[in-house]
């Protein structure tokens, strides 16, 4: 095992011209989104590196046509049996890696980051997986807006943490295509939306209970909504959400028109042509956020708003509902005072 140095200015070699860097980001579409920041800040270092990341499937539908990543290396799915494994390690290894920096840190990502046998693997010192790593990286105990502890993992190749107020540095992005923009332009015009009305995307589903608002909550806000304003909701989720939110797509007296999720990417340009996007504590926040679109999130799980919500850079909001005492409430007053904020 090699011994962890004190700093990565002990290796040199990390960044010399041509560098090759793998960043593992084996977690789900949000979290993936969320370590965009720290690698663009790591090609702007670094420019002449050659930055790899490895994820699953799905959750890399947002880093196509990212200019930062060279080349996206498909792992298996959580779950998947061991053997399926070998063939991406093979992979891993033949690229031959200089370094490889782990941002989840999971016993699993860590294990995938030990058997590149890259020389410097830089991760989180967390219980039980500090071994894959020659430099280990206490967390931050206070850690802010997501995407910000992320860069405490790059530290010693000088990067910065950035402000959220340069939302440039801060905000995570995301790169639709003309095919994209094409797709989401041809999805409006068939389903007769007129571009000049208020559209609003709305992601109410959450794959974990706690912190999922209950689908008669989100109907009677939007009712509530519908009130003071005439708007039309595009609903996101995935094809095995759209049974749970019927509801929700059926609402009489209200505009509610489904928008299927088979690519993220292009599902991000179809969010840009809303005014904003009105969300649950999911990954499709981090996508409206990373679409430069503003969002109005309610959370009413154990999280805090601030660490997945950018509130300091002005156009995103969230109602923290547990927080309020008010977990069966419905908090159209913040949301109406939210679109007089931008319209």
């Amino acid at each position: 095992m090699n011994d962890p140095v004190e700093s990565i200015a002990d290796a040199p070699e990390l960044i010399a011209p041509g560098s090759r860097v793998l960043f593992i980001l084996l977690r789900a579409m949000g979290d993936v989104l969320l370590a965009t920041p720290a690698i663009q800040a790591f090609k702007k270092a670094f420019p002449t590196s050659q930055l790899d990341v490895l994820v699953e499937r799905i959750p890399s539908q947002p880093l196509r046509n990212n200019p930062d990543i060279h080349q996206i290396i498909i792992s298996p799915n959580r779950g998947s049996k061991a053997h399926g494994y070998l063939p991406v390690i093979r992979q891993l290894r033949r690229n031959r890696y200089d370094t490889v920096v782990d941002f989840q840190s999971t016993p699993g990502s860590a294990l995938l980051a030990r058997l590149t046998k890259a020389p410097t693997r830089i991760g989180f010192n967390r219980r039980m997986r500090s071994w894959a790593f020659t430099h280990p990286v206490t967390p931050e105990e206070s850690p802010g807006y997501a995407p910000l502890p992320k860069f405490k993992l790059l530290e010693n190749f000088g990067i910065a943490v950035p402000s959220l107020s340069d939302s440039e540095a801060s905000l995570p992005r995301l790169y639709p295509d003309a095919n994209c923009h094409k797709l989401a332009d041809d999805f409006l015009v068939n389903a007769g939306i007129d571009q000049t009305s208020r559209i609003v995307g709305l992601a109410p589903y959450c794959r974990r209970d706690w912190r999922m608002w209950s689908v008669s909550n989100w109907c009677d806000l939007i009712l509530e909504s519908a009130k003071h304003s005439k708007t039309t909701w595009l609903l996101f989720a995935g094809p095995d959400e759209r049974e749970v939110l019927r509801d929700l797509e059926n609402l009489q007296g209200v505009r509610v028109i489904w928008v299927g999720m088979k690519d993220l990417l292009p599902a991000a340009a179809v969010m840009q042509k809303c005014q904003a996007v009105v969300t649950g504590e999911n990954g499709l926040l981090h996508l409206a956020v990373a679409a430069g679109v503003p969002t109005f999130s309610i959370f009413c799980g154990r999280d805090a708003p601030g660490q997945w919500v950018p509130l300091e850079e002005g156009k995103h909001e969230a109602v923290d509902l547990r927080k309020a005492g008010r977990t069966q409430g419905s908090p159209v007053r913040e949301l109406e005072q939210f679109w007089g904020s931008f319209e």
